[in-house]
């Protein structure tokens, strides 16, 4: 994660060893794209909330959900299900 100030350091974990009690997400391999119910031509490209910002907030594509900000691997799968789309 993003630390400027340097006052905590950050771990990604392979399992939750914290707290036993809650489960962990099972992240697909591959991104899921079923009963569309959207026009996914608008939906895929480069999306921004702050179109004078340094960059883009995340690019949506067939194959994956990508955080452009992020430190890490920002290439995600997502599930889009309808209009629902659950990002792992």
């Amino acid at each position: 994660m993003a630390n400027p100030d340097k006052q905590k350091i950050f771990t990604t974990l392979e399992s939750n060893t914290e707290n036993a009690e809650i489960k962990n997400i099972k992240r697909p391999n591959n991104t899921i794209i079923r009963n569309i119910t959207i026009d996914t031509a608008q939906a895929f490209g480069i999306w921004t909330q702050d179109p004078n910002g340094p960059h883009a907030d995340f690019w949506l594509t067939a194959k994956s959900f990508f955080v452009v900000d992020y430190d890490g691997d920002g290439d995600m799968p997502y599930i889009l299900d309808g209009n629902k789309i659950t990002v792992f």
